[in-house]
């Protein structure tokens, strides 16, 4: 199969596409058709496929509203992880598996930085896996069992060379995704109810039953919470914002393929629009990256605050722009 690949998205993004294709489904109206902000500052994980969510059923964060399955699954044991891969590839279903850089000869991190990081495993032979990896350098092809097995084992990953990610856990997690049901058809009336629904959740209170920031007056209560926290906010805003980054960019790709097939020129500028919100979070993202330890508080609060009303600036114009496109199309 041809690899699915976005510059903005995380190997949680890539392997799930390459899974929904295999099932035949196209991974732009999965993952792209649902975009909001559902945030509880301070459970952030250590991870690179970080995605706010408060439980191991990820469906409603990736695909909400679509039959589809997705559960991260936590084997006990070597030999039970193991298993559990096997009738998952036997199923027809190839799963998803946590794995440490440090171990894999195809990351360019093999052998000098643990990072946990995404992979799938598309078939097994004797003492052989075959796994994909669409991340670059990208990697389609066989690697032994028992590395794949040392890969995944570690407890924490805890190497301070990769600031962002250590502490990171990984206990042999895999990530079961399938199809419960087909795939929506790429209608107007289909598109109008996910749009409504979106733009209702982002217009909602700014916390959900669960307590979580949502919404856009969740993202403003965040946005100008960050001068009063501390030192985590850099660490957090790095992998929350590469979820956000992705989501943006993944809807601004559904509303472009949407208006251009439905031929709602609106729609296709709406993508514009969240292409911007997109780049937006990169910049928020990588300013908490790079200041951390390198500029006094109040510059550092100062420019994270400049930068996340940009995000909120860009995200209120692209719902504004959805609001007159559905209206005019009512």
């Amino acid at each position: 199969m041809t690899h699915w690949y976005d510059d903005l998205g995380s190997c949680l993004h890539v392997d799930v596409a390459y899974v929904l294709r295999c099932h035949g489904w196209d991974p732009v109206r999965a993952l792209g058709a649902t975009w909001q902000f559902a945030f509880a500052p301070g459970t952030a994980e250590p991870l690179e496929f970080y995605l706010p969510h408060v439980d191991d059923d990820v469906a409603d964060a990736l695909a909400p509203g679509q039959p589809l399955h997705a559960r991260w699954r936590w084997p006990s044991d070597a030999a039970e992880a193991a298993g559990q891969l096997r009738v998952a590839i036997d199923a027809g279903r190839p799963p998803i598996v946590a794995v440490d850089n440090f171990y894999l000869p195809f990351r360019p991190a093999y052998g000098d930085v643990h990072a946990a990081h995404l992979v799938v495993v598309r078939g097994y032979d004797d003492g052989t896996v075959l796994v994909v990896d669409p991340m670059p350098p990208a990697f389609d092809g066989p690697l032994p069992e028992s590395v794949l097995d040392t890969s995944r084992a570690a407890v924490t990953v805890t190497d301070e060379t990769d600031p962002f990610f250590a502490g990171s856990s990984l206990r042999r997690r895999w990530l079961e995704v399938y199809p419960t049901g087909p795939q929506p058809l790429l209608s107007w009336p289909w598109v109008c109810s996910v749009l409504r629904g979106n733009l209702a959740t982002m217009a909602g209170p700014p916390r959900d039953d669960t307590g979580r920031l949502t919404g856009l007056a969740g993202l403003t209560a965040y946005v100008d919470s960050l001068p009063a926290r501390g030192p985590e906010v850099l660490q957090e805003l790095y992998v929350l914002g590469w979820w956000e980054q992705a989501a943006a960019a993944l809807h601004g790709e559904f509303l472009t393929a949407a208006g251009r097939t439905l031929r709602r020129p609106a729609l296709v500028e709406a993508g514009r629009l969240a292409d911007r919100v997109a780049h937006e979070w990169t910049g928020l993202r990588i300013t908490a990256a790079h200041a951390a330890g390198t500029e006094p508080t109040e510059l550092l609060a100062g420019r994270l605050l400049s930068r996340g009303r940009r995000v909120l600036r860009a995200w209120a114009d692209t719902a504004d722009h959805l609001h007159d496109a559905l209206g005019a199309a009512a």
